[in-house]
């Protein structure tokens, strides 16, 4: 009886050390690169389910004088972690072009500019996750971040 106890209580030591990555990732975060041009921003928000579905919007923002140009585009998909990788498999759609904050029409917007943006596509980035900030790196060295991302509130 005893023994059983010891066992008992060694597993729930075990499964009560925390949350796993998994767990953590669940939510929504804010994101941005950490080399922005002087006129340009480019945030994207994911929200990432338990399940391993994720969703999103990235905007790419650039001003030229009193001018502001702004691109939103919608992300689904999935996402998978191996231990130490990230791997997302999305697509990314077009969803508005905005010039000083008016939306054009868009049977008005370049077809290439609603090309550009690459269907289906899959990233996998080395990744650490420290406290409530996620750390996409660009490669294996993990030396140069790529996108911060901030655990929305």
């Amino acid at each position: 009886m005893l023994r059983i106890a010891i066992l008992l209580a060694g597993s729930a030591a075990l499964t009560g050390c925390g949350a796993g990555f998994e767990d953590k990732l669940a939510g929504t975060w804010d994101c941005g690169t950490e080399q922005e041009a002087p006129n340009s921003k480019f945030t994207v928000q994911l929200s990432y389910k338990a399940s391993g579905e994720i969703d999103g919007t990235m905007v790419y923002e650039e001003t030229q004088g009193e001018d502001t140009m702004s691109v939103r585009g919608g992300l689904d998909g999935t996402w998978d972690y191996d231990g130490e990788t990230l791997t997302h498999k999305m697509t990314e759609e077009f969803e508005e072009l905005k010039v000083n904050d008016e939306v054009i029409p868009r049977e008005q917007v370049d077809p290439a500019l609603i090309e550009g943006f690459r269907g289906e596509d899959s990233y996998e980035n080395p990744v650490d996750l420290v406290e409530s900030e996620l750390l996409w790196y660009k490669d294996d060295t993990r030396g140069e971040v790529e996108l911060r991302c901030k655990k929305a509130e």
